[in-house]
């Protein structure tokens, strides 16, 4: 489902795959969050992808996950 703006609304199966993958797919989105009452946005300009241990072959020391 694509809203006004072209943007299509994010999944768990969207996001579910290898940090290398998903991350390219979240620039350029929308994250919204309701702060006392008021709509408060912002746009990904920038995103960070670590393989933390247990998401795939190669562990990045570099991953909060690990």
């Amino acid at each position: 489902m694509t809203n006004l703006s072209g943007l299509v609304p994010a999944t768990r199966a969207a996001l579910a795959g290898l940090p290398v993958d998903v991350a390219p797919r979240l620039l350029g989105g929308v994250l919204e969050a309701s702060v006392a009452g008021e709509l408060v946005a912002v746009r990904l300009t920038e995103v960070e992808a670590y393989h933390g241990a247990g998401t795939g072959a190669e562990p990045d020391p570099g991953s909060h996950a690990r």
